[in-house]
Order: C-alpha cells, then sequence, then structure tokens
C-alpha cells in the first residue's frame, strides 16, 4: 500500500512519478490518495494515475509561471532588473 498524498515529496518530474508507478506495479502494491485505491497493474488505473500525475506536473508549471510574472513585475515596479535566470540583479549601491 502506497499514499499517493506522500508521492508528490519523491516524484518532482513526470519520469520519477512513472518510475514510482513501475515500481509499485512490480512489487503488487496498492496507490491509494483521497479520491480512491489504485492497482498499477490494472490498466484503467494505470492510466488515471498517468492523468494524475501530468496534471500535477501541469499544475506546479502554472505555479512557476504565476511565480515568475510576479517577479517580473515586482522588478518593473521598483525599476530592478531582472537576470536572465529569472533571478533579481540588484543595482549598483542597493541592497
Amino acid at each position: 500500500m502506497y499514499l499517493r498524498s506522500l508521492a508528490s515529496r519523491f516524484s518532482r518530474s513526470q519520469a520519477d512519478w512513472h518510475k514510482l508507478l513501475d515500481i509499485c506495479a512490480l512489487t503488487d502494491t496498492l496507490v491509494i490518495d483521497h479520491d480512491g485505491v489504485y492497482n498499477p497493474n490494472d490498466f484503467n488505473d494505470r492510466v488515471l494515475l498517468g492523468f494524475k500525475g501530468t496534471w500535477s506536473h501541469t499544475e506546479l508549471h502554472g505555479m512557476r509561471l504565476r511565480l515568475q510574472g510576479a517577479k517580473r513585475k515586482y522588478c518593473q515596479k521598483r525599476g530592478t532588473p531582472l537576470c536572465p535566470a529569472h533571478r533579481l540583479c540588484l543595482r549598483p549601491g542597493r541592497q
């Protein structure tokens, strides 16, 4: 039995999520989240778990985009340039 609420800590990318599902399938481990109990060996459950992993990855991408937009807006407001790596660049003499 594997609780999915902890899976986000182990899988930071889609590839890691699918590796985790492969390990669960090989060891006959069930995946449990707040919506139900899933068997990675069952085709329908595997498709649903894959979709949930993809959706989670999409949400992380959306949050990253919103944070980058907020950084840009903050820099524009203060007149501080934004480095290519999306880090704040301080003007000389300002800390």
